[in-house]
């Protein structure tokens, strides 16, 4: 903590100038300089908290730059860590080259971004934009600048302490000088270091040209692009970085027929993480590759074949339908997105209740096996959301009822063993079921 930071850097230093000097003072007199350090402190930090760390940051919230490099820099850096999409996870920035020599150089600890970060967005599983990006920083960048302070108001204690008249304190002036010349080299090779400083006031206009450009990686309104408009040249749709990361991928991943395969591309990290954070699910992924593979063939290969989800391992696609795709793919999760704003518990009823029906052909009981065949379970459990373990327990605390059909309503014999008849679950048990499943 900063207590500790100030008497091991200013009492136990005994090759700093500051310690020097308060280690001539008598033991009331450096006691009554750290209280009034301390307790000036301990007033300005708690100021510092309440004035600058909000609980719950908006997401369109501006915020004013020092520079437009400032501003610039940051954009760069959220691109190529966000690999020129719209977020970042918590991993992801703690991994930064930047925050990484923050830590290694002790202007901050782990704590503390952590701390900062859920301040941004509530969760270190949530996410942030370029805008919660750009604010974090100012955060640490104040952060920082207390560490700053504290040192300027130690300076400003023992000077005036050394310098009052009812003082006696010899001083060796010689050594002064010399811990006072390496104490500013030393300043002077830290500032060298730091590549970024984010202050407080410019005009609103920056912030939102940053919230304006390149936040996912386009040189162009997305929403406006038909990416299977062959007039279309998808390498100018994303910025020069994003398409040089995917060709890279591509090339990296493709078998000897220049050709990639849905099971690589469903590995891919980036595919991976949407997975696991909820953004996309593994039906869409394969819809998704369906239509490529399809608009491949009817625009490539001018063919009216149309293929089916059972052929999507089976057929690769090239370059530029690859390129296509992730067109697509963004338009795809902005889709998501809007359906997911505006649904409401009765929509997510109404789901259930349609494959409930599906899954019984209309029946009114669902069985066990029934529901081990449903396509949200297995996504779940290959998704590691669930276990087999939660299943059934959840499966065994609902009420059962007894299927009561013409070929079971009594014990069917087959040769020595008996098979009872089967039980199930009601529409109103499924419900019940997927609500317990939410609460995971």
């Amino acid at each position: 903590c900063w207590k500790d930071k100030l008497l091991t850097n200013v009492i136990n230093d005994s090759s700093s100038k500051k310690a020097k000097d308060l280690l001539t003072l008598s033991e009331s007199q450096a006691y009554e300089v750290l209280c009034d350090i301390l307790s000036y402190h301990c007033n300005n930090t708690t100021n510092n908290h309440n004035t600058t760390i909000n609980p719950s940051i908006p997401t369109n919230k501006t915020i004013n730059i020092s520079s437009n490099e400032d501003l610039k820099y940051l954009n760069q850096q959220f691109e190529l860590l966000s690999l020129g999409k719209s977020i970042i996870s918590y991993n992801t920035f703690i991994a930064w080259s930047e925050i990484q020599a923050l830590l290694a150089d002790e202007y901050c600890t782990i704590d503390d971004i952590k701390n900062l970060w859920i301040n941004t967005c509530n969760s270190l599983k949530t996410p942030i934009d370029l805008n919660q990006f750009i604010l974090l920083n100012k955060e640490i960048d104040e952060l920082v600048d207390i560490d700053d302070e504290l040192d300027d108001e130690i300076d400003n204690e023992l000077d005036n302490t050394t310098n009052n008249k009812e003082l006696d304190i010899p001083i060796d002036e010689e050594i002064s000088i010399a811990m006072k010349n390496e104490l500013d080299n030393e300043i002077d090779i830290l500032d060298s270091e730091i590549d970024i400083e984010i202050n407080d006031v410019i005009n609103q206009e920056i912030a939102n040209e940053a919230l304006d450009s390149n936040i996912l990686g386009l040189v162009t309104e997305i929403e406006s692009i038909d990416p299977w408009d062959l007039t279309i040249n998808p390498l100018k749709i994303f910025n020069e970085d994003f398409i040089i990361y995917l060709k890279k991928y591509f090339n990296s991943n493709c078998k000897s027929n220049d050709l990639l395969y849905y099971d690589t591309f469903a590995n891919w990290i980036d595919i991976q993480q949407m997975l696991r954070e909820g953004q996309v699910d593994s039906s869409c992924l394969k819809d998704l590759w369906l239509e490529t593979i399809n608009q491949q063939n009817k625009l490539i290969n001018k063919s009216f074949h149309i293929y089916t989800l059972k052929d999507i391992k089976t057929i690769g696609i090239t370059y530029d339908m690859f390129i296509r795709m992730n067109i697509r793919l963004d338009l795809l999760m902005d889709e998501i997105e809007e359906a997911l704003a505006t649904l409401t518990d009765k929509d997510i009823e109404n789901y259930y209740r349609k494959e409930f029906n599906t899954l019984t052909k209309n029946q009114s009981i669902l069985t066990y096996n029934q529901l081990l065949n449903w396509q949200d379970i297995n996504e779940l459990l290959d998704n590691g959301d669930v276990t087999n373990e939660d299943i059934d327990r959840i499966w065994n605390a609902i009420p059962k009822q007894l299927i009561t059909t013409s070929t079971n309503k009594q014990t069917i014999k087959t040769k020595k063993r008996q098979i009872e008849p089967l039980e199930g679950i009601t529409i109103d048990g499924f419900l019940a079921f997927n609500n317990a499943l939410e609460d995971i």
